[in-house]
């Protein structure tokens, strides 16, 4: 964890002191010494009022520097939450105001956006802004107690922490004695209890110097019973009045040649060269995930275990294979990974920013099994994933995010397939009774092959741009390339260390195998960026180095499916749990 300030030790001390003192007092870490020399969040400091009407009314201070001329901003607030149950559930937000700039608000079906500063001006050195908001349903409610489960922070910001603060004040009427405290600091999914916090009276405090998570819960009926919203809300789609049977065949022929013509307009690719030439280089300015994206308009977890290798390839991680002959967890997954702090960050691309940072954090090393454990890449694959996209569409591959024009069409036969289904059944099992209705369930049958038309066409509705469909081609024969290895020995042997360059790529192909197999006669040097059971005698053994390497690789993968076991209510709480959260950055 970056920046830690207190051993657990001292922390137990001085929350011990604190709770001697009735008084309001606000649990504090030593003030931070040195003026900010990067960019960075120098105080985050959150003010929420639980009110009597169920409602919060949050107020967040931000002083945030900046070392080069930006514009200002922006914060993003979640108002769509998946809960343990599997519901999914929208907590509407209100934007009051905001101090310190100009702004705008952004909304779409998952969160609001609050863009502030001028967009004809910039600003630099530390400036403060304070966003005003309320959140309507961000409340639990259980039998011996209500309860705020609040991400104050959120995780997904791209610049560190240096002091984050939040009180919460509660309404009258709630008992010192009775209000029970928790938080929870750093990455998300952490559980430890590194944070400061106390109470006094109505009031509670929290300190931390990271990514913070509050739990604040108090006795039941002080407050309204305001549940969140049920997100998609379904309606009655059936009318009388219209001409059900012929519709009910239309409908699907309509919407199959809508379809049909929208692919041939905007979801089919433009014609290639339709050659296949094998090329020794992959894409120029690509990276191994983002070719993988190119090749089938999908980012997978592959993608992110292959740019973790090129990053140490590159020389931004060194990988060290410590398995030993112990418990069977640590024979597999016994992986340290090392942070090198000598290369230039701002040669990095966008996704491969967010998988240091998920990783490592502040840390200079990480194992592999404390990623699996701790979870680090739940809730973080998407952002990640999210990131590769944009860039793709920002090199110009793509007219727009393959996931979003696939999730358009998808989310589209879905609703049909819900509110069509949801009316077939109720419909069928009414049918029976009165020979009419038997119209109406054919039309809901109708509707339901709608939705199964829109999910059919989904996958191919992406299109790549001229310059995507070259570089698609470029990276076909690269991949060609790799897969028939053993007709360029001699070349390849004149190239210094084409194996190591080429192999996240390799990965992303699914050509691992015949990629090493044709090095495995050669006598190559071992990698710098390796260390381990593939070096014996000061040999380096390809078949032992692959065999490495897909250790490896199953275990990023085993971190990134790993997630935090859902629990009952009112437990499992972990940095990031609740409602809250989003992130923010610079423009």
């Amino acid at each position: 964890m970056r920046n830690r300030l207190l051993i657990p030790s001292t922390i137990f001390v001085i929350l011990f002191v604190l709770s001697c003192f009735p008084v309001a007092v606000q649990a504090q870490f030593p003030p931070t010494t040195g003026e900010p020399t990067r960019e960075e969040v120098v105080s985050f400091a959150s003010d929420i009022t639980v009110r009597e009407d169920g409602r919060i009314t949050v107020v967040e201070k931000i002083d945030y520097f900046f070392p080069t001329p930006k514009h200002g901003i922006y914060r993003d607030i979640p108002i769509r939450y998946e809960l343990d149950d599997g519901r999914t559930v929208v907590v509407p937000v209100e934007v009051k105001s905001v101090i310190g700039a100009s702004y705008s608000v952004i909304r779409n079906r998952n969160a609001v956006r609050l863009k502030i500063g001028d967009p004809d001006a910039t600003v630099t050195g530390l400036q403060r802004y304070e966003i005003t908001y309320e959140a309507s349903g961000a409340l639990r409610y259980f039998d011996d107690h209500d309860e705020l489960y609040w991400n104050v922070t959120g995780h997904d910001w791209d610049v560190p922490f240096r002091r984050v603060s939040a009180v919460v004040h509660l309404p009258e009427g709630a008992v010192e004695e009775d209000i029970r405290l928790k938080c929870f600091m750093g990455a998300y999914g952490d559980t430890g209890l590194e944070c400061l916090y106390n109470r006094s009276g109505t009031t509670a405090h929290f300190v931390a110097d990271d990514f913070l998570t509050i739990v604040v819960g108090w006795t039941p009926g002080l407050v309204a019973r305001l549940e969140p919203m049920e997100a998609g809300f379904m309606t009655d789609v059936v009318n009388p009045t219209l001409p059900v049977l012929p519709f009910a065949v239309l409908i699907p022929i309509i919407a199959f040649i809508y379809l049909l013509r929208k692919w041939m307009r905007v979801g089919r690719d433009p014609e290639g060269s339709g050659a296949l030439v094998a090329r020794y280089s992959p894409p120029e300015g690509l990276t191994p995930a983002e070719v993988g994206v190119l090749i089938d308009e999908k980012a997978h977890m592959k993608d992110i275990s292959a740019t973790i290798v090129d990053l140490a390839v590159r020389g931004y991680i060194r990988i060290n294979d410590e398995k030993s002959g112990g418990l069977s967890f640590r024979k597999n997954f016994g992986f340290k990974l090392l942070r090198l702090q000598y290369k230039d960050d701002a040669e990095l691309k966008p996704h491969e920013v967010k998988v240091l940072s998920v990783m490592f954090g502040g840390e200079n090393y990480v194992t592999l099994e404390k990623l699996i454990k701790t979870h680090a890449f739940h809730g973080n694959l998407k952002l990640i994933n999210k990131r590769l996209y944009g860039q793709t569409v920002a090199k110009g591959y793509f007219a727009r995010s393959p996931r979003s024009v696939r999730s358009k069409y998808a989310g589209t036969g879905s609703l049909f397939i819900a509110v069509s289904g949801v009316a077939f059944i109720f419909l069928a099992q009414t049918a029976a009774l009165s020979f009419g209705n038997l119209k109406y369930v054919v039309l809901a049958g109708g509707g339901v092959v709608t939705g199964l038309l829109f999910l059919i066409f989904a996958p191919f509705m992406p299109r790549k741009t001229n310059e995507g469909m070259k570089a698609f081609e470029h990276s076909k024969g690269f991949k060609e390339y790799l897969l028939t290895a053993e007709k360029y020995r001699l070349e390849w042997q004149e190239k210094e260390k084409m194996f190591e360059r080429f192999l996240p790529y390799a990965m992303v192909f699914d050509v691992v195998d015949q990629w090493s197999d044709a090095f495995k006669d050669l006598d190559m040097q071992s990698p710098n960026w390796y260390e381990g059971e593939a070096i014996v005698q000061n040999r380096f053994h390809v078949g032992r180095f692959m065999a490495s390497m897909d250790s490896l690789e199953s275990g990023l993968g085993r971190a990134m499916k790993s997630a935090p076991s859902k629990s009952s209510s009112g437990s499992g709480f972990s940095s990031g749990g609740g409602f809250g959260g989003g992130g923010g950055g610079s423009w």
